[in-house]
């Protein structure tokens, strides 16, 4: 899976809402009402349910923070 770079991410923030995949469960997110978030998927080994987790927006969080 390819992953997302600083300026896809800029270009991304006006278009229509939509999950974007960064790959490793990371998924760069823009809402309808226009406030992006950065979002990790996983699943959890005991019940092998799927869960998402908001890391945080994207002014607070840079790609590479969000990666780490």
């Amino acid at each position: 899976m390819s992953k997302l770079t600083a300026m896809q991410i800029k270009s991304l923030l006006n278009q229509p809402p939509k999950k974007h995949a960064d790959g490793g469960g990371l998924y760069f997110c823009v809402r309808a009402s226009g406030s992006p978030y950065w979002m990790l998927r996983y699943t959890t080994t005991a019940t092998k349910l799927r869960r998402e987790y908001t890391i945080g927006k994207v002014e607070d969080w840079s790609l590479a923070d969000a990666r780490d």
